[in-house]
């Protein structure tokens, strides 16, 4: 964007100087002159620049005069104009690359903080409208990136055509104008670099907040820099402990104030993860037999068993849970799936219950989810304990209904999970509930209660 600025710069420096070589002598244009009508050559030159900006950029017409105005402007207003133009292009190449440069701020901030948690599982991404929403929130007085863009861009527009108009009343030389044209650009260029580190800060701590929130953390910790620069308000929110639910930016969460390059680290629930940690080890003293007991009934019915990589949670998702629903009995820490095809769903699944009770087991629950029109998600969840009372989930699919669950309808899911509009989750919803009204309904599927 520097680069563009000082482009935008040069091109200035170069109309004003064709006005002061048109109009001017001995580097001075009097006040009078530019007062004139413009002739029909820079008139038309003016309608030409005009219907050029209004193709190019049909969403700022409307911040220009109207096109028939332009016949009444003397010369001094049609370069003040052009000037207009030219910032008002320069503002849209500057927003667009805004835009980038914070959705990338976004991205690094969620996917790098999601891969540093432990044991997060497989599957995290990018929710494209919750990282839009952030980039575009209004966070300071109302306002968000791109209108401090525009209200910067402004700003400097009135400034530039006072410099000009004040020149020339006083008689400056092209030179003088040309100076003070770099220094509204430096100041601009300081402007715009302020914007993009604090804009970056915001987002970044923003996506941070969301990763660890999607891990069950519920709290952070204050971290500032500490060095000659950090500021009064940072030095006395180091180390503080606050709740993410009640995190306020400006208050309790950075940044704090232009520049601010303070950060937070999650404090995480011990207590949970204790709790989760203590889970995994008991499953993982089960699991061996549990798998292979499942692995010879399933060749034993001719059935397939799927995502076996995936039969233990992870502690970031099981630390969540339990965070979640403290009181919820964790029935799914170890968890299998075993997929037949539509034809055969219900016998299989009644085949398979009869070989785990001749091993042994007791099968404790049963969830029918094709028989539930308010939900989704379709499968046949059952509990099964072991003969030392371990308890374990096993998922019964059919092809279809064990792709999709996987597949779109887990990524919409997520997406669901962490988002904070009624109004996207009811859409995200019909979205759902469109692919599973999709899938074959077993045979004799009503059967299984």
């Amino acid at each position: 964007m520097i680069k563009e600025y000082k482009t935008l710069s040069g091109s200035i420096e170069k109309e004003i100087a064709n006005y002061y070589q048109k109009y001017g002598v001995d580097q001075v244009v009097e006040y009078r002159t530019l007062v004139q009508a413009m002739d029909s050559a820079d008139r038309n030159l003016l309608y030409k620049d005009f219907d050029s900006f209004a193709a190019a950029h049909p969403d700022l017409k409307r911040l220009l005069p109207v096109r028939e105005s332009i016949y009444k402007l003397n010369r001094l207003e049609g370069l003040q104009l052009s000037v207009q133009m030219k910032q008002y292009g320069s503002g849209s190449i500057e927003q667009a690359e805004m835009e980038k440069v914070l959705q990338q701020a976004y991205e690094k901030g969620y996917l790098s903080t999601m891969k540093g948690l432990e044991n997060t599982g497989s599957f995290f991404g990018i929710n494209e409208s919750v990282m839009k929403a952030t980039v575009n929130t209004q966070w300071i007085n109302g306002e968000n990136y791109s209108d401090r863009i525009w209200k910067n861009k402004n700003a400097l527009i009135n400034s530039l055509n006072t410099d000009l108009r004040n020149g020339v009343i006083r008689g400056d030389t092209y030179d003088d104008i040309v100076r003070q044209i770099r220094q509204r650009n430096d100041v601009n260029i300081s402007n715009a670099k302020r914007l993009v580190a604090t804009e970056s800060a915001f987002v970044m701590n923003q996506a941070n907040m969301q990763a660890f929130m999607s891990a069950g953390i519920k709290r952070y910790e204050w971290c500032s820099v500490m060095d000659s620069r950090t500021s009064q308000v940072c030095k006395d929110l180091d180390g503080e402990v606050f709740e993410f639910d009640k995190a306020q930016v400006g208050a309790n969460y950075p940044p704090m104030h232009s520049w601010c390059r303070s950060t937070v680290v999650p404090v995480e629930n011990n207590s949970a993860k204790a709790q989760a940690s203590e889970l995994i080890d008991e499953a993982k003293e089960h699991e061996s037999q549990v798998t292979s007991d499942l692995s010879s009934i399933a060749n034993e019915i001719g059935t397939k068993l799927e995502g076996l990589d995936f039969r233990m949670k992870s502690l970031s998702s099981l630390t969540r849970k339990i965070s979640n629903e403290p009181e919820a009995k964790m029935r799914d820490v170890l968890r299998y799936t075993n997929v037949s095809d539509s034809e055969n769903t219900v016998k299989d699944f009644n085949r398979c219950v009869d070989k785990f009770e001749g091993r042994g087991y007791n099968i404790s629950a049963v969830k029918n989810y094709w028989n539930n029109p308010d939900n989704p998600y379709n499968g046949i969840n059952a509990n099964f304990i072991t003969s030392d009372n371990y308890e374990f989930e096993l998922q019964f699919h059919t092809p279809e209904s064990f792709e999709l669950k996987n597949g779109k309808l887990h990524e919409l899911y997520e997406k669901f999970r962490v988002s904070d509009s009624a109004d996207e989750k009811a859409s995200l919803t019909n979205e759902m509930f469109k692919l599973s009204d999709g899938l074959r309904v077993p045979k004799d599927i009503t059967q299984v209660r």
